[in-house]
């Protein structure tokens, strides 16, 4: 499994022709790590410098892809005496268990890697400490919910009976390794707009942007609007290529997403020029 081949090869289309540059590594790149020292043993994406084109469908899900990014990357980093070993499916009495997202072995040591890629934002009004108010765009997933299944259903599976027989079956002297895993958790983080314009920083990371809600919009009529067109796209640094429009424009277009339970990222252009990613919510 030495070298396997990671990310998915696809013919390229004019359709599908903007997914074949860097950008989306350099945007993944650029992702934070979240910090979740305190509840988790975590692991910092190696920085690399030799960022390839990436090749992806323009109906992939998000965190699909992003672990395909993360997998490139570690592949990039290892030296020859390190082998990669990706997406290990476990499987006990005909019943899939779960998955190894990625394991690194070495001469001495076999390290387990789980890779989460998530969006959140930040709610102040669920709960009185931060880590329970960081929740999904569509608040069907919260932060705090994640690090509870990472460390009683996911991290536990490295460990269990269960997973012996495949670790014996594609790692090399498996019984003489050190064994220890870890937790590489990226993600992007969105705040209240009245909290962003006086503080970027939070326990848990950066404030990669804000959020404001649907009702309160054309408080913001000045300003310009995008909605990238894929959720890839949420991986991408605004920039000025690309087709805006007016605060009007954009409350139709969101209704069409608020039809399907869906609140999208948005690139705004604020009255000074600046550019910054956000959500416009309708809850």
């Amino acid at each position: 499994m030495r070298n396997a081949q990671i990310l998915q090869t696809l013919p390229q289309t004019k359709e599908m022709s903007q997914y074949f540059t860097k950008d989306y590594m350099e945007g993944f790149m650029s992702t934070q790590s979240l910090r979740i020292e305190d509840h988790l043993q975590v692991f910092n994406i190696p920085k690399i410098t030799d960022l390839a084109a990436i090749n992806a469908s323009h109906k992939q899900r998000l965190g699909h892809f992003a672990e395909q990014l993360f997998f490139q990357v570690l592949q990039n980093s290892l030296d020859d005496s390190q082998y990669l070993f990706t997406n290990l499916q476990i499987i006990d009495n005909n019943r899939t268990r779960g998955e190894l997202d990625a394991l690194i072995q070495s001469d001495h040591e076999l390290h387990h890697i789980e890779f989460c890629y998530k969006i959140y934002l930040y709610d102040p009004d669920i709960a009185s400490n931060e880590f329970a108010c960081w929740i999904g765009p569509n608040r069907r997933d919260a932060l705090h919910e994640k690090v509870k299944k990472l460390r009683t259903k996911q991290l536990p599976l490295f460990f269990d009976q269960a997973v012996s027989p495949l670790l014996h079956q594609v790692v090399k002297n498996v019984d003489h390794l050190t064994k220890r895993q870890s937790v590489c958790f990226l993600g992007q983080l969105y705040v209240p707009y009245n909290m962003f314009i006086v503080a970027k920083t939070f326990h848990y990371g950066q404030a990669d942007g804000f959020y404001i809600h649907f009702k309160d919009l054309l408080n913001f009529e000045n300003w310009e609007w995008y909605v990238p067109k894929t959720k890839l796209d949420w991986l991408l640094k605004p920039n000025e290529t690309v087709s805006w429009m007016t605060t009007v424009e954009l409350k139709s277009l969101l209704e069409t997403y608020y039809h399907r339970d869906s609140n999208p990222l948005c690139w705004a252009k604020q009255a000074n020029g600046k550019l910054v990613k956000c959500f416009v919510v309708n809850w």
